[in-house]
């Protein structure tokens, strides 16, 4: 039960995360921010572990995390250049349909889910597919773009959910550390090249600190789940992250829900419950 309660933890975190970044996104520069809000991560993965004297492991550990910082740095890219260029209530779901990566990796390594939570896992991905799909006519030439972003994503964020697990197994906080290091040092190398200009009015900084830390925290609720509970139950339910964002977006973007993600919004939410319960 715990680490169901951390992936649902996880969820919503993303979602009201993904939502605030989205706006942001609109408004300043990927580049800007991205770099601020993992700077925030980073210092608070960093303080944590220094406080708590959390013993360094092994460095193939710090490979590990490296490697799946590279994975999410490019998920994340992606979801927020989608939402830039097409709908938020369309890039959040189809981004999250990854975690079938996870799901099938996870059941192929022999982990034992009851047939209550298989069809959980069913309903809660039909539940994410169904609610991506929006009515994109209305984008224009954008729609088709910003699908390509969400797909990627979707393939990025899949891996590095799988990966998670095996990049925390020594310490899950030095494996924070290292990932939000790794891209934050990438995006500030960019930052660098590209001589790139971080000025913005102090309403925006103040929101994309805001983000930056609810992110971080969904980074830990999930990087803890992973290590108390099944992959293929926890990264399911980690990805309703876009219902949180959807529903957000619909009651302060006005961006409408049509019949088709309502339904699939309530069919993630009862797989939610099944996975839940059993």
């Amino acid at each position: 039960m715990t680490s169901i309660v951390l992936a649902l933890s996880a969820a919503l975190s993303w979602g009201v995360s993904d939502f605030l970044g989205g706006l942001v996104s609109r408004r300043v520069s990927i580049a800007s921010l991205l770099t601020i809000s993992h700077l925030v991560g980073f210092l608070g993965f960093l303080g944590v572990a220094l406080i708590t004297r959390e013993p360094l492991p092994e460095a193939h550990y710090l490979w590990r995390a490296t490697v799946t910082s590279l994975l999410a740095l490019i998920g994340i890219v992606a979801f927020f250049r989608g939402m830039v260029v097409g709908r938020m209530s369309v890039v959040a779901p189809l981004s999250a349909t990854g975690s079938i990566v996870p799901v099938v990796a996870g059941l192929a390594m022999g982990e034992q889910a009851s047939a209550w939570q298989i069809l959980g896992i069913a309903l809660a991905l039909l539940g994410i597919v169904v609610v991506s799909r929006a009515t994109t006519t209305d984008q224009g030439p954008s729609g088709a773009s910003s699908v390509g972003y969400a797909l990627l994503a979707a393939a990025a964020f899949g891996l590095f959910f799988l990966l998670v697990r095996w990049s925390s197994e020594a310490s899950v906080i030095w494996s924070l550390v290292v990932m939000r290091g790794t891209s934050l040092t990438l995006l500030i190398l960019y930052a660098l090249v590209r001589r790139h200009d971080f000025t913005m009015p102090p309403r925006l900084l103040g929101t994309i600190l805001v983000q930056g830390s609810i992110e971080g925290a969904a980074n830990v609720f999930f990087a803890f789940a992973t290590q108390t509970g099944l992959v293929s139950v926890v990264a399911v339910l980690a990805s309703l992250f876009p219902v949180v964002t959807t529903v957000l977006a619909r009651l302060f973007l006005s961006e409408r829900l049509s019949r088709s993600q309502q339904a699939g919004v309530v069919s993630a939410l009862a797989g939610v419950i099944l996975i839940s319960a059993h």
